[in-house]
């Protein structure tokens, strides 16, 4: 039974390193695309 507890733990960090990588993806992406259109925007008269 401890067995299967260190297991469940590995798999829930491992889950949540995942979910904050992607997080941080998701993130950065939405910060490239508002300063692409900014720029954008900004360049076209």
């Amino acid at each position: 039974k401890i067995r299967i507890e260190e297991d469940e733990l590995a798999v829930y960090i491992v889950f949540g390193e995942m979910n904050s990588i992607v997080y941080i993806l998701k993130y950065s992406y939405l910060c490239t695309v508002t300063i692409l259109f900014e720029t954008y925007f900004y360049t076209t008269p």
